[in-house]
């Protein structure tokens, strides 16, 4: 860093402060420092000339610091209005948009330029994207004047002193241990750091009042490899059971890769792995099911997370194919054909259909407003359900989903525009609830029905989601002998428990009846657990296996312990 500046006298020498400490004296008449070796950061100097004067001596120090950032992206906002900071009035609530920061973090600083006369009133927070919040300030300083302060993990404790002096400080709650910015740093989240962050200051003594002014973060690339792109997730619930299969493209050299079901380790690979098969769908849950990918390098000492798949398990989507217009002038309305294609189950009255345990709705609208919409559904029955009733005015393009477990609409706003997997909204229609739909059979055309009270609107994607009650409680079950893992129709304990243990070390392909191959019937196929229990059976009076057995015969199984053949006793 090079440093300049023009001096105002005669001085016998300068001293030169970085950060709050002298890092070099030089000769009085001095007009340039080089600082080498800089890493990453924010540094502030300031100069303390000193003049003998006859043996008295006096000094001065700076007026102005100067300021120069090193190694980081930064995002600096001034609020264009409704920044005065006052007792009397709500606290200041102010967004930094971050976008195009390094999709990798190290670091986070923040600086704040706040006028206010007097620092013990205030307390100030700030909020990540996803509102992780830790506190900056709570009510130190006394009765001084403004803020011009850069906080940041690696500054001089916050003692309550220097907030106006262009010092760089540890957050309010880091001198005990806790508060770092470094706790707002999103490793999960791999659009992280871009979105909202959030400055909130608040005034709560009367009588002093002041303004927020500005409001910067510096960002600090973390990790130096690259995250793995392009996860695909793909799983077909009308093909039958089984695998969820995963393909990825690596884009650095790793040590290893790690597959994440929900946010729960599923393997560890070796670092050259692009695919994975999951088996296991026992550890499922109905409905979406994220996956990521965590690459690591340990030259580097870092993880990188890809961006997520989501797979549906025990559901059918279908979305219309066109987007709809929808103008004051009339409604708009639009289809969607919603069958079960070449999978049917028969219900408990022996008729094929598909019964509806839940349904979700999912719209894509464009629109300067979408205050001005009403958004009807019509089941192929004909029983409609109200989704959106003129709410959320004010709110532009969104993204939303209406499930049997939502939050209410009320709180739809700016704020959470949402993307999937998004949150559920309960539909606006008071006390109507997607259960009407309860029960009836989800073939068919479903209709909606779109007008707007004001502003023009585009519909650009709807989707109806049915969770059938047949994927829970199957009647129908398959008709199999336990043990079977064969399926030739008799049990032999060596070559039955030989196929199961082929499959799972990789010589042989998947058993054809799961629920057959699960001798100790426990709704849990296992490789090793189950062959031996046929063994232990045979050779050691261990106890036989459950029901059906010795003879052909059905039971009610695991949903996950399919069979692709439901019917092969002899």
């Amino acid at each position: 860093i090079e440093w300049s500046w023009v001096n105002n006298g005669a001085y016998s020498s300068l001293s030169v402060v970085v950060n709050g400490s002298v890092v070099d004296e030089l000769d009085g008449a001095g007009e340039s420092y080089s600082q080498a070796g800089s890493e990453s950061g924010f540094y502030r100097l300031r100069l303390v000339a000193d003049t003998d004067d006859g043996g008295a001596g006096c000094t001065a120090t700076s007026a102005l610091s100067a300021e120069v950032l090193v190694g980081a992206f930064l995002v600096c906002d001034a609020p264009t209005g409704g920044n005065t900071i006052t007792s009397v009035l709500p606290p200041v609530m102010h967004t930094i948009d971050v976008t195009g920061a390094p999709d990798s973090v190290g670091d986070i600083d923040a600086r704040l330029t706040i006028t206010h006369t007097f620092q013990g009133d205030l307390t100030i927070d700030l909020a990540n994207p996803s509102g992780t919040s830790i506190r900056l300030h709570d009510r130190q300083g006394g009765g001084d004047n403004d803020f011009d302060v850069i906080y940041s993990d690696t500054g001089t404790p916050n003692l309550g002193v220097g907030y106006a002096e262009g010092l760089i400080l540890q957050p309010y709650d880091a001198t005990a241990g806790i508060g770092f910015l470094s706790d707002l740093i999103d490793v999960t989240d791999p659009s992280f750091p871009n979105g909202e962050w959030t400055v909130t200051v608040e005034d709560v003594v009367a009588n002093d009042n002041g303004t927020y002014d500005e409001g910067c973060l510096a960002i600090y690339e973390g990790c130096p490899i690259g995250r793995p792109e392009d996860l695909t997730c793909e799983y077909d619930f009308w093909e039958g059971f089984y695998p969820i299969v995963l393909n990825w493209t690596n884009t650095d050299d790793y040590d290893s890769i790690t597959v994440l079901r929900n946010g729960v380790v599923v393997i560890v690979l070796t670092g050259d792995e692009d695919s994975y098969t999951d088996n296991w769908p026992a550890a499922f849950t109905a409905g979406y099911n994220e996956y990521t990918i965590l690459a690591a390098s340990v030259a580097d000492g870092c993880d990188r997370v890809s961006l997520p798949c989501e797979v549906a398990i025990g559901l059918r989507e279908i979305c219309a194919a066109q987007a709809v217009e929808v103008t004051s002038v009339g409604g708009a309305v639009s289809t969607i054909d919603w069958q079960a294609l070449d999978f049917v189950l028969a219900d408990s009255d022996g008729q094929d259909s598909i019964d509806i345990e839940a349904a979700e709705i999912r719209v894509d609208i464009a629109t300067a407003d979408v205050g001005d919409l009403d958004l009807t559904v019509f089941s192929p029955s004909g029983t409609s359900v109200t989704l959106l009733d003129n709410h959320g005015g004010g709110t532009g393009d969104c993204q939303i989903v209406f499930g049997l477990d939502g939050i209410p609409l009320d709180v739809l706003s700016s704020a959470n525009n949402q993307t999937e997997p998004p949150t559920r909204f309960l539909p606006a229609e008071s006390g109507s609830s997607l259960d009407a739909w309860l029960d009836e059979d989800a073939q068919g055309e479903w209709l909606l029905f779109a007008t707007t009270d004001g502003v023009a609107a585009t519909v650009n994607e709807w989707c109806v989601r049915i969770y059938p009650d047949d994927f829970f409680a199957i009647d129908d079950t398959p008709h199999f002998i336990r043990g079977d893992a064969d399926r030739d129709g008799v049990l032999n304990i060596l070559l039955d428990a030989a196929r199961v243990l082929d499959w799972g070390f990789g010589s042989a392909s998947v058993p054809p009846c799961f629920a057959a191959a699960d001798a100790d019937g426990n709704d849990n196929l296992n490789v090793l657990l189950d062959p031996l229990y046929l063994l232990w059976f045979a050779f050691d009076n261990g106890p036989p296996p459950p029901a059906p057995f010795p003879e052909c015969g059905r039971t009610e199984i695991n949903f996950y312990l399919d069979c692709d053949v439901w019917d092969f006793c002899p």
